[in-house]
């Protein structure tokens, strides 16, 4: 008794399971046409994709309607950005495209991937539920970035080793084999005036995913590079990168403007001699010679004296060019009262230098002042004699003109 009952417990769970399926089967009106496509074509890791989808109604079907798309991903290498399609209805042999947007983020791994599209709607005031599997790939990509550029100093003198160093980063989700940063010249066709102290091309070997290694380039200039700026680039490639990364980077050669005196010398108005005496109007000039490799810019002549000398003590020059020379003429006079003797001058010669810094040179120049001469007693005899003959003469004809006139009253 208890077993017959089983059995007819048995037989009407297993009529309802096949009612229940023959009514889904009844009830479906959709399928996914085959065939979908994403965009781009060819996507990698970080790409935003368009997957698109054909939704088309079955020939023997009724009209499904409120129809929604929906697209599973799996979150941890997926982000979805709008993954539900709401089609509205689709009649039989009638088709719509379900569209659905999402990012593959950057450390998702190249391969194949199937992802669930769920089909929501009604037929006949019946709700269904449809599950279909989607394919599509991720293609491995290999690239290399450069990053964190450094310079053990990027303003170099002549002679001065110079060290750059650079960060190799492997931005994509292949392993780029034998990786290289080759150092080229922009500027010149060759690393002249450059010495290069290491290779030219640095090896880094393998780099993962998300790996970096950094990579380290020796030079100097030479110590008669000319000042200015020299232009490199870095090239990185690998063994399965389809193009190369490109980054310039530059130094700017410095050399110091070097100013020393050539000479002092001065000049007396009115006379040809050297003997400066109190009251004595002169001239001085300073002359400087830049046997330095770069122009001493802005340059001032300035004089320190005692009271003894008189006048403008600052002379600007201006710019003065590499194995060039500059002058500076004061005018001055020795002071009446100036005691005799030698009389200290500082010349201080000021300029900026390469970088915009001021400098100063430094000399000192004594100008020596004479006693005045007193007058010469023959000169004075001379001059008395002179005016005693020329008031003879004078007196002379005066008495001959009153005796002509004398002669004629008679």
């Amino acid at each position: 008794m208890a077993s017959a009952r089983k059995i007819l417990v048995l037989f009407f769970a297993f009529l309802l399971l096949f009612s229940s399926a023959s009514a889904q089967s009844y009830f479906s009106a959709l399928r996914v046409k085959s065939g979908h496509s994403i965009s781009p074509a060819n996507a990698f890791p970080g790409d935003v994709i368009t997957l698109n989808a054909t939704i088309e109604g079955k020939s023997e079907s009724k009209i499904a309607e409120n129809i929604s798309a929906e697209l599973f991903l799996n979150e941890s290498y997926f982000e979805a950005v709008n993954v539900v399609d709401e089609l509205g209805s689709i009649g039989n042999n009638e088709a719509k495209t379900a569209s659905f947007l999402f990012k593959a983020k950057d450390g998702a791994p190249a391969g194949s991937y199937r992802v669930p599209l769920k089909l929501s709607y009604e037929v006949a005031g019946a709700k269904v539920n449809e599950s279909y599997d989607l394919n599509f790939s991720l293609a491995r990509c290999y690239g290399l970035d450069l990053s964190n550029v450094s310079y053990s100093t990027q303003f170099p003198y002549g002679g001065e080793e110079v060290l750059l160093t650079a960060t190799i980063e492997n931005i994509c989700n292949g392993a780029a084999r034998n990786a290289t940063a080759e150092l080229i010249p922009i500027t010149n066709s060759t690393f002249d005036p450059f010495i290069l102290l290491s290779s030219s091309v640095a090896q880094a070997g393998s780099i993962q995913p998300g790996e970096t290694k950094k990579v380290t380039f020796s030079l100097k200039p030479s110590a008669d590079a000319e000042p200015k700026i020299y232009v490199f680039e870095v090239d990185l490639n690998c063994f399965d990168c389809s193009a190369t990364k490109k980054e310039k980077v530059s130094f700017e050669v410095l050399a110091k403007p070097v100013l020393i005196f050539s000479g002092v010398n001065y000049a007396i108005e009115g006379r040809d001699d050297k003997q400066l005496f109190p009251g004595d109007a002169f001239s001085l000039s300073v002359q400087v010679d830049n046997i330095g490799k770069s122009e001493a810019k802005a340059v001032k002549v300035v004089l320190e004296t005692d009271d003894a000398v008189n006048g403008s003590k600052e002379n600007f020059v201006g710019n003065v060019d590499e194995d060039d020379t500059g002058a500076a003429i004061f005018d001055l006079s020795i002071a009446p009262s100036a005691q005799r003797g030698g009389h200290t001058a500082t010349i201080n010669v000021f300029y900026l230098d390469e970088l915009g810094g001021e400098q100063v040179i430094s000399d000192t120049y004594v100008i020596f002042v004479n006693d005045r001469p007193p007058e010469s007693p023959v000169f004075l005899l001379f001059l008395i004699i002179i005016i005693l003959v020329v008031l003879y003469f004078i007196l002379k004809m005066v008495f001959r003109q009153l005796a002509l006139r004398k002669a004629k009253l008679r």
